[in-house]
């Protein structure tokens, strides 16, 4: 989105935004891990799932088209010196503004989920799983049958026949495994391209100076119709799926739980990454699969991992 859409140079992608993003992973998932670890010893179980966290996808796609690539195309039309720099500022501003909205949103969630009923709360939230984790999928599945087809069928015998690999192998590592080498023999692989320059060390840093450039410079206001409505978009969506965690018997604080992942989206905007966070549809189905804290904190390793190396391409 941010070098094919937006036209981004890449050093600001490898360079400032990917380690933002890691900088939000690592505070999002440590603490989601954290919060199961005190819910099982609190409740003596050993079955605690921690709530998925990662970018927000409907945001982001929304902030790239809507918010970055106007104020690119208004920066050239002034003649601006540097048009990526007032399209990185314009998405730092606002993911900024969903970071408030998220964070002051999670004191006044429990009302409104108190006086929703759960099934309204979850009919909704199955509708974009279905949108967005199930039908884009299912058409690139059919679109590369070869891949595709193998993939859904070991899945459809795995999870559904109960048969398991020898040796312990989780299920899932053998359709990964079967389907990459399949891409691979058949030319699907590799994908992205590694661009020239942005593998190597790339360390976050503090970009408030650039954050209070971007409100200084009027690229706050005229994106709030964007803003306000993808914050709430994102609020509800992360108390939706807090209450689905809840119904496969995790319960935690709907406060916390949305107050952190304010603060990880203001994390975000602070360390230069114009992507917010959310909690993620899901958890029911880690849960099933075995997932229980650990998950969260592998995942805050191999993201900050990738992002800080620049070898999230490759």
């Amino acid at each position: 989105l941010c070098v094919g859409v937006v036209g981004m140079a890449p050093a600001i992608v490898y360079g400032r935004i990917l380690p933002g993003i890691a900088v939000s992973y690592v505070v999002g998932n440590l603490f989601y891990a954290w919060q199961a670890h005190r819910l099982a010893r609190r409740e003596n179980r050993t079955d605690v799932c921690a709530i998925p966290f990662g970018l927000n996808t409907p945001t982001m796609v929304a902030f790239a088209f809507l918010v970055m690539l106007p104020a690119r195309q208004l920066a050239l039309a002034r003649g601006a010196a540097d048009p990526d720099l007032a399209a990185w500022q314009a998405g730092l501003v606002a993911c900024l503004g969903s970071g408030l909205i998220e964070f002051f949103g999670a004191f006044v969630a429990g009302s409104l989920r108190k006086l929703t009923p759960r099934a309204a709360l979850l009919a909704s939230l199955s509708g974009a799983g279905i949108a967005f984790l199930t039908l884009n999928f299912l058409f690139d599945l059919y679109a590369h049958p070869i891949v595709g087809i193998v993939t859904l069928g070991l899945t459809l015998l795995f999870f559904f026949s109960g048969l398991r690999p020898k040796g312990g192998i989780p299920p899932a590592v053998v359709i990964l495994v079967v389907g990459t080498a399949l891409a691979w023999a058949t030319g699907l692989a590799p994908g992205a391209p590694v661009l020239a320059g942005s593998v190597g060390l790339h360390s976050p840093g503090f970009v408030g100076g650039d954050l209070m450039r971007g409100i200084g410079g009027g690229l706050f206001l005229p994106y709030l119709p964007i803003i306000i409505p993808m914050g709430l978009l994102n609020l509800l969506a992360s108390m939706q799926s807090v209450e689905s965690a809840a119904a496969a018997g995790d319960s935690f604080s709907l406060r916390s739980s949305l107050a952190v992942n304010g603060i990880c989206t203001f994390a975000a905007a602070c360390f230069g990454s114009p992507f917010p966070t959310s909690i993620y549809i899901g958890h029911p189905a880690w849960k099933r699969m075995g997932a229980r804290a650990g998950y969260s904190t592998l995942n805050a390793a191999f993201m900050t991992a990738v992002c800080f190396t620049g070898s999230v391409a490759a």
